[in-house]
């Protein structure tokens, strides 16, 4: 409070001394204050340059943020005009598609549509035919049996009359009863072949079994006192000769000395009676008239389906049935077949089957021996110690056995089954004991002709190979290739094996069923064409072949030389389209009343059908392609000169 008062009067309150220092203090204080505002103005100075500085650069900022802004707009601008254009271009790419499915979809309802009238309207033609055709057959079962027994009771008078003009024969009236017989004969035999044309769909007649035994122990009497043509007739119709053993047919042999002409008849019809009836006339020294027949039955072999040629010789034919062969799966439709033609043949066979007591699969097999030559084992594909007796004393096999998936399905565990179960029968018959001399493999087409690139001029041969690559190559057409390729890898590599390899590549199978049981994919398309489960058909090419060419091809692979070592395509050519296959069906079983459909699929609905349904995806790749194929080895090395048409064997299988 005070100090100020000093500072300003100093010589009143202090000495001398005292105030100089004081006036020194007071000046120092002074210079300082001044020293300090000279600081104050340099720092405001300072100060506000660097302020006008950051204004500065804060202005600098301000325009680039300015400009940063500028661009972010017209950016965003830019965004809002490409989200708008995208907007429009995926509105008009829905439009477009919504569009497209619409009529689609319209195209598809007015086939549907149409196909709904069509199958309307052959509902009523139907059931209208149905109507008819039982009151036609009504009729015709009553002309028929009218008809039948007219003929009986004329057959019964004839014999008559030829019994009194034989009893009346000497040398001077040979003349005439020779050209009674030949006029009588030529009677039955056109009322014969009429019976036959009106019976062609009806079942066979069968002898009741007393008849049959009766008639078989008088062969003697009927063959001296009938004409020969109504022993055929007799013998044909019953099939008394397969009933007949050497004995009675040793006494038969005489009387059939007069009737040569009716030996050479049932040869050309039935493999069954002449070769014992030869064999019988030798042993009863009438070696002219069995040197006559051999050459006949020779001469005619050639003319009949269900007998393998051979090559004429001047020795005795051989005894086949010491011969054994065994065929796996035997129990399916293809291995059936293989079984009956080898019987037929004069082999013995040894058939594998998964179980012995499946009496529904089995029992179809033991119906076609009728020779006592017939024998049944079980085996697996899979349990490879179920071969090594299978295998055991056979001579030939025909591994004909292979799984197979419903049609579009996807099971690649069938391919590991397949290649395994050749590996297993091929392994059994190269053991050290084994005395197979040559196995016949059944293969397929599809191991040949799939996951190609289609070019409608190529022609396949068996140097072509399916490509198991390919994604259009599916689960069955793999392992028919892989296991194809599994048996001819181990014939290439096991050089100390016995037994020769022979391939057969058959197409799709088709032809009579033996069995109720097994009918394989065939079957089940013909089914379904006659119960009208298929709306529409695809044109699809099928290469077909019948199932009894198919077996005797087997048997023909298994004993000729050329055969060794080949693979040899089974199958008809031109192939089969499946709208021909459907029109001939209709042509065939309209008239009985089944509403078979003929109308074509068009492709873009099968394949829009098959992004729904796996049958149509797996078809509709192949629809209007055209399958060539080589059979020349089928034809030249196995002799299969005259296939059977592909029309008939579909319209057997549906009968």
């Amino acid at each position: 409070m005070y100090g100020h008062v000093i500072e300003s009067y100093p010589d009143i309150f202090l000495s001398g001394n005292d105030a100089l220092f004081l006036h020194g203090k007071c000046h120092l204080k002074n210079a300082c204050k001044e020293k300090a505002h000279l600081y104050k103005i340099d720092v405001r100075k300072l100060f506000q340059k660097e302020s006008n500085s950051i204004e500065e650069t804060m202005t600098q900022e301000q325009r680039q943020m300015s400009s940063l802004e500028t661009l972010y707009a017209k950016f965003f601008n830019l965004c809002l005009k490409w989200k708008k254009e995208m907007k429009d271009k995926v509105q008009n790419c829905k439009e477009a598609v919504i569009d497209t499915c619409e009529k689609m979809f319209s195209e598809v309802r007015e086939d549907f549509y149409k196909l709904k009238k069509e199958i309307e309207f052959l509902r009523l033609q139907l059931e209208e035919s149905q109507q008819q055709h039982q009151q036609q057959l009504q009729q015709q079962q009553q002309q028929h049996q009218q008809q039948l027994q007219q003929q009986l009771d004329e057959m019964q008078d004839m014999k008559q009359q030829i019994q009194a003009l034989e009893q009346l024969t000497n040398k001077g009236m040979a003349e005439t009863i020779v050209l009674t017989n030949n006029a009588v004969e030529r009677n039955l035999t056109s009322r014969y072949m009429a019976q036959e044309s009106t019976t062609q769909h009806a079942s066979r007649r069968m002898m009741p079994e007393k008849d049959k035994k009766t008639l078989t122990n008088n062969l003697s009497t009927l063959c001296t006192d009938m004409n020969p043509t109504g022993l055929l007739i007799l013998l044909e119709e019953h099939e008394i000769f397969a009933n007949c053993d050497i004995q009675e047919i040793k006494a038969a042999a005489t009387p059939f000395e007069r009737n040569a002409c009716l030996i050479h008849k049932l040869q050309t019809r039935s493999s069954k009676g002449l070769p014992l009836f030869i064999q019988a006339l030798r042993d009863t020294k009438q070696e002219a008239l069995a040197d006559l027949l051999e050459g006949n039955r020779q001469e005619s072999q050639g003319k009949q389906e269900d007998i393998m040629i051979l090559p004429q010789s001047a020795e005795p034919m051989p005894d086949l049935s010491t011969v054994k062969v065994m065929v796996t799966g035997a129990s399916g439709f293809l291995g059936l077949h293989c079984v009956k033609t080898l019987l037929d043949t004069g082999y013995s066979v040894r058939g594998t089957v998964r179980s012995v007591s499946n009496a529904q699969k089995v029992q179809p097999v033991k119906d076609v021996d009728k020779y006592g030559r017939l024998e049944l084992m079980e085996a697996d594909l899979k349990q490879p110690n179920s071969w090594k007796a299978a295998v055991k004393g056979v001579d030939y096999i025909l591994h004909v056995a292979s799984p197979f998936p419903p049609p579009g399905t996807v099971d690649d565990s069938i391919i590991t089954t397949a290649v395994e179960g050749v590996l297993h029968v091929f392994k059994a018959a190269a053991a050290s004991d084994s005395t197979v001399k040559r196995i016949v493999l059944t293969s397929s087409v599809v191991a040949i002709a799939e996951g190609h690139k289609y070019d409608p001029k190529q022609v396949l041969t068996e140097k072509d190979w399916t490509d198991v690559t390919s994604s259009h190559t599916g689960s069955y057409e793999k392992s028919k290739t892989l296991a194809e390729r599994a048996a001819w890898d181990f014939v290439r590599d096991n050089k100390g094996h016995q037994f020769e390899l022979a391939v057969v590549n058959p197409g799709f199978i088709v032809g009579p069923l033996l069995s109720a049981v097994e009918g394989g994919t065939s079957a089940t398309i013909i089914t379904r064409f006659l119960l009208n489960q298929m709306p529409a058909v695809p044109r699809l090419n099928m290469p077909c072949i019948d199932v009894r060419d198919c077996a005797m091809a087997h048997v023909r692979a298994m004993t000729a030389p050329e055969a060794a070592g080949h693979r040899h395509i089974c199958a008809n050519q031109p192939s089969y389209w499946m709208t021909d296959l459907a029109t001939d069906l209709a042509a065939e079983f309209r008239p009985l009343g089944y509403p078979v459909p003929t109308r074509q699929i068009p492709q873009m609905v099968a394949c829009f059908l098959g992004i729904f349904m796996k049958d149509a995806k797996a078809v509709a790749p192949r629809i209007n392609q055209i399958i060539s194929l080589d059979n020349s080895r089928l034809r030249t090395v196995l002799g299969m000169t005259d296939l059977t048409p592909q029309k008939k064997s579909v319209i057997d299988m549906a009968h």
